[in-house]
C-alpha cells in the first residue's frame, strides 16, 4: 500500500511539474514576447536574401547548370505557364519523354516538329478543336484560348513552321538571366528550394524557438498521444474537405473572369518533381515548408494580434497572397482573384484547425505535412 501512495505521489509530482513548466515556458508568450512575433514574419518575408545567397552557389556547381539546347528552354516554358503552347522537334521528346508527357500532351502528328500544350491548360479537354485550328494558332490568327479567355503565348525554337511574327522565340529566352532560377537544371531548383526552405525554418525556429518548445510539453505525454493522432487524422480529412469545397468555388468564379486554372507556382513544383530532384521536393514540401509556414503564418501572426478573428482574416489574406508572387509581380490579377481564393481559403482553414487545437503549432503543422505529403504522392502516382 505504501508502494502504491509513493507511486500516487511520483504520479502527481511529474504532472505538477509538467504544469509548472508550462506555466514557466508558457506565461502566454505569444502575448509577452511581441518583439519576436514581429521579427519572426520580417525574417520570413526577407528571406528572398537567403534565396539570393543559396543561388549564388548552386550557380557555381558547374552540374546543375547545363547548357540547355533551345527545345527544352520552350518545353520547360511551356511546363512554367498554363497558358502556353510550344513547338519543338520530335527528336528532343525521344530522348525525354519521361519528363514531357509528365506535364504535357502533344496535339500534333508533325515528324520533324511537335507541337505541346500543358496539361494544365483548360482547353486539354478540347483536344479535336486544339487539332483542328492548330494552324490557326500557330500563325496568330487566333489569339484568345476559348475556355479561358487568355491569351495565347507561343513558344518555338528557330526553324519551327507555321509560327506568327509575335510568337517567343527560345533564343530570346536563352541564355537566362544572371540571378534567374531557371538557370538551373531540375535537380538545382529543388535543392534551391529545399536549401532556402531549410534556412528560412532554422531562422524562424531561433527567434521563436521559446514558443515552439513550448508546444512541445503536450508530447510529453504519452496518454496524449492517442487525443493528438486523432485530431490529427480528422484535421487532415477537413482539410482535404475543405480544398475540394473552396476549389470547386474558385473554378466557378474562374469561369467568369479570364484565369488560369493553375498557379505557376504549383506548375514550377510539378516541373521539379519530374526529375531527381523528388527527394529534395518532398523534403521542402512535406518537412519545412509546413513547419515555417504555420510558425510564422499561425503562431507569429496569432501572437502578433491579440483579436482572434482579426488573426485569422489578416494570416489567411497574407498566406494566400505569398503563394501568388509571381501572379502578383507579372500582373495577373485576374489569376490572383481566382487562384488565391483557394490559398486564402486553406490558410483559413489551417487558422481554424490551429484555435481548435489550443493554438499548438505542432499540430497544425502535423496536419499540414500530412496534407502536403497526399498531394505530391497524387501528383506523382496519379
Amino acid at each position: 500500500m505504501q508502494n502504491d501512495n509513493n507511486s500516487n505521489t511520483q504520479i502527481n509530482s511529474f504532472e505538477e511539474l509538467i504544469e509548472n513548466n508550462q506555466n514557466e515556458v508558457q506565461i502566454n508568450p505569444e502575448s509577452n514576447r511581441p518583439i519576436n512575433n514581429v521579427a519572426a514574419i520580417i525574417f520570413y518575408f526577407l528571406r528572398s536574401f537567403l534565396a539570393l545567397g543559396v543561388f549564388i552557389i548552386l550557380i557555381s556547381i558547374p552540374v546543375l547548370v547545363p547548357d540547355f539546347d533551345l527545345d527544352y528552354i520552350v518545353a520547360r516554358e511551356v511546363a512554367i505557364n498554363a497558358d502556353s503552347i510550344g513547338v519543338t522537334r520530335t527528336v528532343y521528346f525521344n530522348e525525354h519523354q519521361s519528363l514531357v508527357r509528365s506535364v504535357m500532351t502533344f496535339i500534333d502528328n508533325e515528324t520533324e516538329f511537335r507541337v505541346i500544350i500543358n496539361n494544365f491548360n483548360p482547353e486539354i479537354s478540347n483536344l479535336s478543336w486544339l487539332q483542328e485550328n492548330l494552324t490557326n494558332i500557330l500563325n496568330g490568327e487566333i489569339t484568345i484560348w476559348p475556355s479561358s479567355g487568355r491569351e495565347i503565348i507561343l513558344f518555338y525554337r528557330s526553324g519551327s513552321p507555321h509560327v506568327n511574327s509575335e510568337a517567343i522565340n527560345a533564343t530570346e529566352i536563352h541564355p537566362y538571366g544572371l540571378f534567374e532560377t531557371m538557370r538551373l537544371s531540375n535537380l538545382g531548383l529543388a535543392l534551391f528550394q529545399a536549401l532556402a526552405m531549410i534556412l528560412t525554418t532554422v531562422g524562424v525556429v531561433f527567434i521563436l524557438k521559446k514558443e515552439i518548445v513550448s508546444d512541445l510539453l503536450v508530447f510529453k505525454e504519452p496518454k496524449e498521444y492517442v487525443n493528438i493522432l486523432l485530431q490529427v487524422i480528422i484535421g487532415t480529412f477537413v482539410v482535404f474537405g475543405a480544398a475540394i469545397i473552396i476549389g470547386l468555388l474558385a473554378q466557378v468564379i474562374g469561369n467568369f473572369v479570364p484565369a488560369a486554372n493553375q498557379t505557376q507556382n504549383q506548375l514550377l513544383i510539378n516541373l521539379m518533381l519530374r526529375g531527381p530532384g523528388i527527394p529534395l521536393m518532398i523534403l521542402a514540401a512535406v518537412i519545412f515548408g509546413p513547419l515555417v509556414e504555420e510558425i510564422v503564418f499561425r503562431k507569429a501572426f496569432f501572437g502578433l494580434i491579440k483579436n482572434k478573428y482579426i488573426a485569422l482574416l489578416i494570416s489567411a489574406i497574407t498566406f494566400g497572397l505569398v503563394h501568388m508572387t509571381s501572379e502578383i509581380f507579372s500582373g495577373d490579377w485576374y489569376g490572383v482573384l481566382v487562384n488565391s481564393i483557394q490559398y486564402i481559403g486553406m490558410g483559413a482553414i489551417f487558422g481554424l484547425i490551429y484555435l481548435k487545437t489550443n493554438k499548438n503549432v505542432w499540430i497544425v503543422t502535423l496536419i499540414h505535412a500530412l496534407y502536403n505529403l497526399i498531394t505530391l504522392l497524387i501528383i506523382l502516382f496519379i
